[in-house]
């Protein structure tokens, strides 16, 4: 098991469990999609304001049959934002002698403000009215189950194989998916599996399922079942 870098935090895990990859192509999947779930988490405010680095909050962790990130530290849920709706031009929000028109009501009542907190912005398009709201941060597995299923499609491999009825595509066909944001389940689907906390022991010799509590288990319940 190839395996990098270390923290504690809050902690999500996700492991891609395949058939036989082959040896040479793991380490730069891990790393790929390292990097992509580093850059999705940061893009979308789940990382801490400082010191959220590859290096000191992901560990990866690759076999032949199964490819995993565990990432520590990320926040709770995404902070509060604000942001600014333009509406329409001022010259059609108020008539000649300041009255807000239909177009502003309408307009604010669409945005559940007063009318009287419409502000004049300046914009391309010449000066409009607008309105300061507030958007609630999403859940951290809220984002997580919009963000990973793409990042995995993404990845690319030197060969590729479909499989089933051709839709899915990947290094080698997916047959399972943990997908966990400490002991609870982030559901999504990637490559028609759904998400779940079973991962599964060496061919041989170990369980053919494992059920992890929370990620921090995953080490120790595969060395357990001889995947070292």
């Amino acid at each position: 098991m190839t395996r990098t870098g270390s923290r504690g935090g809050r902690v999500f895990l996700l492991e891609i469990g395949t058939e036989e990859i082959p040896a040479r192509m793991v380490d730069p999947a891990l790393a790929d999609l390292g990097r992509a779930l580093h850059e999705a988490i940061t893009a979308r405010h789940l990382a801490p304001d400082a010191g959220f680095t590859l290096k000191t909050n992901f560990e990866s962790f690759g076999t032949p049959r199964r490819l995993a990130v565990r990432v520590h530290d990320l926040l709770a849920r995404q902070p509060d934002t604000e942001v600014e709706v333009t509406g329409p031009p001022v010259k059609a929000a108020f008539d000649p002698s300041g009255r807000p028109t239909r177009a502003a009501e309408g307009f604010a009542r669409a945005q559940g403000v007063d009318v009287a907190a419409l502000r004049r912005l300046a914009t391309p398009k010449g000066e409009c009215v607008g309105v300061r709201r507030k958007v609630a941060g999403l859940d951290a597995s809220e984002v997580l189950a919009q963000a990973v299923p793409p990042i995995v499609a993404a990845l690319t491999f030197p060969k590729m194989m479909r499989w089933g009825t051709g839709e899915h595509r990947f290094v080698r066909p997916i047959h399972s998916l943990v997908a966990l944001l400490d002991d609870l389940v982030v559901d999504m689907m990637i490559a028609g599996i759904r998400s779940g906390r079973e991962t599964f022991g060496h061919r041989v010799l170990g369980q053919p399922r494992i059920s992890l509590s929370s990620p921090e288990a995953y080490s120790e319940a595969l060395r357990a079942s001889h995947v070292l």
